[in-house]
């Protein structure tokens, strides 16, 4: 692939979904939402493996149809309040009982369509340049600014940590989009909060920054990849 660490790339996809029913496998512009996510992924220079992690035999079906590898996850891995962190160790301690053990992983949700497979080498150059232990996609935002990170030295730092004599309106504020996590396997393994102060901040636009929530980011996303297609 072009590069000598072994990078993972995971896709976590529960079945469940209130706001959006089916929601992962829901069709965007005729083809179902992670289909988006796996052709990026597969596309990538730079991920070497792609693992779907699902509790969802209809998801892994279309996963595997989409050309996936598909890895079904015990049922307390798939409960609502269930982090992502278990799920993505759940694949990592499964795959090296086969010998594959990455350097690299990369969490990558299925709800952001838009993400591209130049954003995902990017971000892996990047981390790579800069010898991170993690790094996170972020976009600029348009919130209350309480709620969001801006960038110092290239990391994500809480926006309460800015200077106080700092007009708001003066500031570039960023949000996480959701697009991109990537951590080094040990640091996965070892530690309870893997993104947060201090991860490699990965900016990418607004436009390629749609998160799949409600119904109306369908809405948003279709009319994006008609302007792209």
């Amino acid at each position: 692939m072009g590069n000598k660490s072994r990078i993972l790339g995971i896709i976590p996809a529960r079945g469940g979904s209130k706001r959006i029913p089916k929601k992962n496998i829901i069709k965007l512009k005729g083809q179902p939402l992670i289909s988006y996510t796996i052709n990026a992924g597969l596309k990538s220079k730079k991920i070497d493996r792609l693992v779907v992690s699902t509790d969802d035999r209809e998801i892994a079906r279309v996963s595997k149809d989409c050309g996936a590898e598909v890895m079904m996850r015990p049922e307390n891995l798939a409960r609502d309040e269930t982090p992502t962190l278990p799920i993505i160790r759940h694949v990592i301690k499964e795959l090296e009982k086969s010998n594959y053990s990455p350097d690299m992983v990369m969490i990558l949700q299925p709800t952001s369509p838009m993400r591209t497979s130049v954003d995902i080498d990017n971000a892996i150059g990047m981390m790579l340049k800069k010898r991170a232990d993690s790094l996170v996609s972020v976009c600029l935002a348009n919130e209350n600014a309480r709620w969001t990170y801006t960038i110092r030295r290239g990391n994500i730092e809480p926006f309460t940590k800015t200077k106080k004599h700092q007009r708001e309106q003066t500031l570039l504020v960023y949000k996480k989009n959701g697009a991109i996590y990537l951590a080094k396997k040990d640091t996965l393994m070892k530690n309870d909060k893997v993104f947060d102060r201090g991860s490699l901040a990965f900016v990418m636009p607004r436009e390629r920054s749609i998160d799949i929530d409600e119904p109306v980011d369908l809405k948003t996303a279709e009319m994006l990849l008609r302007k792209t297609t």
